[in-house]
Formats: structure tokens, C-alpha cells, sequence
């Protein structure tokens, strides 16, 4: 059987990375998917890097890409996890480094060629996307034996900026999908969602609320407790939770408590900025 996992990545940022070991703690304890987490570049603190794998987390590392953004590569990255050995026998799941499941059920896989979790939005979210490994490669379209190599042939088709490459991910993802299901709607972007919502081939499910998921604590909607919440969005560009509201997710979601001793060491002993 292959191996559930759910993708994320981070560079150097600290306030970002230091999140990565308890994600991946609510991933595994969660929904018993493997968080895989790409880490970019060499500046990462050795000491997250070692708790990411002691909080149940695997780890792909790779190189700075000279010449393009690294927020912008952190991002991109996940798209291509397909492309690693030791990934593709395996079901991957996109989303971000500070984003918590609450409930296993929307991250379960359907069968179906691809899963869709998201809010009605023109293009496709990061978070969340599944298939397995070899339909990544289909749609993907991209060649190489590493992540790094399949990566490459499309960063030299998108701008990767400081402010360029935000959501360059997305619009390539929904770009890529798009093509592959319906060859004869190409380069038709803003109707991929639409056309996946009528396709028996994916399973999307869209969740209530606009630009922000109502079933989601984000950084504007955090109800303490967060009943008939799936997810956590944690941060937004200036804003970052307590680690009181952190801690009661992670009670909230059900982790057992030797998860949240661990938890609550963790943030005693590796500080986030």
C-alpha cells in the first residue's frame, strides 16, 4: 500500500520553520498521514531540523536556487515532491507549513484521480490538494530524478520575485490540472474550478464562506473552542497566534498527551524568533 502524505515546506524564516515540527505533530496524530516537509536552502536552525523528524516528520532538503526568490521556491517546491524516490509509490497531499488539520474526515482519500478541498475560489489553493504520485507526474508534466530537477524547467516560465512569485504556485497548479483533464479548454485557467465540480473523475469539495472557509480558524475567525472547525490557518503576513491559542488547537484536535507534553517542551526550549 502506499504511504498518505501530506506535503509542506519551508526556508530559513524562522518565525515559519519553527512551526514545522508541531505541524507535523498535528498531521501525524490527526489524520496518521506522514508529514513530508520540504526544507529549503542551509540556513535552517539544525534544532528544528532535528525536532521536525522527532515530532514524526520526514524530511527532503534542498538547495537555495540561485537566481529566484526563496519564499517564492518554498512555495513552488511542493508541487514536484512527486519526482523523489521515495515518494512515488506514495498519495501526496499539498498545504501550507502553519496550516492544522482539527479533524481527520476532509483529508481522507476518495479513490478519485485527484481530491479538492477548498472555498469557491477561481484557482486551485495549495491547501489542499491530493493524488497519488504517478498522476502528479502526469499532470505536472515535468521530467527528472529529483524534486530539484522537475522543478526546474518550470521556474524558468514563471516570475519568482520578492512580490511576483506570491501564489505563483496556485496559478500553475490550476494551469496544469486544467490542461491535463480538458486538453481542449488549454491555457482556460479561471474555468478549471467549475469544470472539476461537474467531473466524476476528482472529488472537489467546496467549503462554506467566500475567500475565507468558515469550517477554518484563521487569524480573523479564531472561536475558542473551535467546535465544527476542520482546519487552522495560523498566520497571516503580520500576525502570528499566541501560544495559548496553538496549544488549544492541539487539545481541541485530540492529540494524546504524550503529543502535547512534547508539544509544550518543544516551545519551552526552541524559540520562534
Amino acid at each position: 500500500m502506499s504511504t498518505e502524505r501530506v506535503i509542506v515546506s519551508t526556508n530559513n524564516v524562522r518565525c515559519y520553520a519553527w512551526y514545522a515540527p508541531l505541524t507535523c505533530l498535528a498531521w501525524k496524530h490527526v489524520t496518521g498521514m506522514l508529514p513530508t516537509v520540504i526544507c529549503v536552502g542551509d540556513g535552517i536552525d539544525p534544532v528544528i531540523l532535528a525536532k521536525i523528524e522527532e515530532a514524526g516528520g520526514d524530511i527532503i532538503a534542498i538547495p537555495d536556487m540561485p537566481g529566484y526568490d526563496a519564499a517564492g521556491v518554498a512555495q513552488l517546491c511542493r508541487l514536484y515532491a512527486f519526482a523523489e524516490r521515495k515518494c512515488r509509490d506514495d498519495y501526496l497531499m499539498t498545504t501550507d507549513i502553519d496550516a492544522w488539520p482539527l479533524a481527520p474526515h476532509p483529508f481522507i482519500p476518495s479513490g478519485k484521480a485527484i481530491d479538492i478541498y477548498m472555498t469557491a475560489w477561481p484557482v486551485l489553493p495549495m491547501g489542499y490538494i491530493g493524488a497519488e504520485a504517478v498522476v502528479w507526474r502526469s499532470f505536472m508534466k515535468a521530467s527528472g530524478d529529483t524534486l530539484v530537477d522537475a522543478m526546474r524547467s518550470d521556474l524558468q516560465t514563471i516570475e519568482l520575485g520578492a512580490s511576483k512569485g506570491f501564489n505563483a504556485d496556485e496559478g500553475l497548479v490550476t494551469r496544469k490540472i486544467g490542461d491535463w483533464l480538458y486538453p481542449e479548454k488549454r491555457g482556460d485557467v479561471f474555468g478549471v474550478v467549475g469544470r472539476m465540480q461537474r467531473d466524476n473523475r476528482v472529488r472537489v469539495v467546496i467549503r462554506p464562506g467566500n475567500e475565507y472557509a468558515t469550517d477554518r480558524v484563521w487569524f480573523n475567525h479564531w472561536p475558542e473552542p473551535p467546535i465544527g472547525m476542520t482546519d487552522a490557518h495560523l498566520c497571516s503576513r503580520n500576525s502570528h497566534p499566541t501560544w495559548a491559542q496553538l496549544y488549544g488547537l492541539l487539545v481541541h484536535a485530540g492529540l494524546p498527551s504524550a503529543a502535547l507534553a512534547w508539544a509544550r517542551k518543544y516551545h519551552d526550549e526552541v524559540p520562534s524568533w
